[in-house]
């Protein structure tokens, strides 16, 4: 090399080098975020999922109580206990609020009907049905007809509650039929 080069070397400031560096962390910031991003949007499909879990669990075992009590499966009502009630109208609070929601309770019903399609879940479907005030029927009045008595019907309150597959969703649902 000539010496005459060299005092243009010493000119250099080093700019391409800062540029690059400079670019480099902004592709790696956004790598970054692109990674997090992608995580977060892994854990909540894995919730949805999760819920979607529960929900169907928490319908299978809604409808199975419902099917239960249209075969007269479950009759006694009147000692409030094993998931079986009789609502007081004189109580502000029912009983579906008051209930321990766990396996191990005897104030619920564990599902034990039909294999569910998803049968992944924590814990087994629990429900409560409560036995509401008669009602009078559809098409018919309130009052008093010819033969002096007013049809009237037996409703209930069926509450299921399920858990997804880790136990973090939990889903409630409720259906009020005759």
């Amino acid at each position: 090399m000539s010496p005459s080069r060299i005092p243009y070397r010493r000119a250099q400031s080093g700019a391409a080098l800062l540029v690059a560096l400079v670019m480099l962390l902004i592709i790696t910031l956004i790598g970054v975020s692109a990674a997090r991003t992608q995580t977060l949007q892994v854990r909540m499909a894995a919730n949805v999922h999760n819920r979607h879990i529960a929900l169907q669990a928490a319908e299978g075992a809604l409808r199975w109580a419902e099917g239960n009590l249209l075969q007269a499966v479950y009759t006694s009502f009147e000692s409030n206990a094993n998931g079986l009630y009789n609502v007081d109208q004189n109580v502000a609070t029912p009983y579906y609020k008051t209930v321990t929601w766990s396996s191990s309770s005897t104030s619920v019903i564990s599902y034990t009907g039909p294999s569910l399609p998803s049968d992944n879940y924590a814990q087994a479907p629990l429900f409560i049905v409560e036995r509401l005030p008669k009602v009078v029927g559809t098409g018919y009045s309130i009052s008093v007809d010819q033969s002096g008595s007013v049809p009237s019907l037996d409703v209930f309150r069926v509450t299921a509650q399920a858990t997804g597959g880790d136990g973090t969703a939990t889903v409630t649902l409720q259906s009020v039929f005759h």
